[in-house]
C-alpha cells in the first residue's frame, strides 16, 4: 500500500464553512491553499495561501471577450 502525501488543497466550500475547510487542511499535513470562497483564511505563517476572487475573474473574461467579439466584426 501506498501512502500518498498532498502538499496543496483548494477550497470550494461557502464562505460559513471555509475557515473549518482550511483547518482541517492543515491538520492534514497541508502547506499551500488555492481559496475560492469569498471569506480571509485565518492560518499560520507558515501556510501558503492564494484568494481567488470569482467575480472579478469573471469581469475580467467578459472584457476580454468583449475585445475578441470586435476583433472578429473587424
Amino acid at each position: 500500500m501506498h501512502n500518498f502525501f498532498y502538499s496543496e488543497g483548494g477550497i470550494t466550500v461557502p464562505a460559513a464553512h471555509a475557515q473549518e475547510a482550511a483547518d482541517r487542511l492543515i491538520a492534514c499535513g497541508v502547506k499551500a491553499i488555492w481559496n475560492f470562497a469569498p471569506v480571509h483564511l485565518d492560518v499560520p505563517e507558515h501556510i501558503l495561501v492564494q484568494n481567488e476572487n470569482m467575480a472579478t475573474s469573471l469581469a475580467v473574461l467578459s472584457v476580454h471577450l468583449r475585445a475578441a467579439m470586435k476583433e472578429e466584426k473587424k
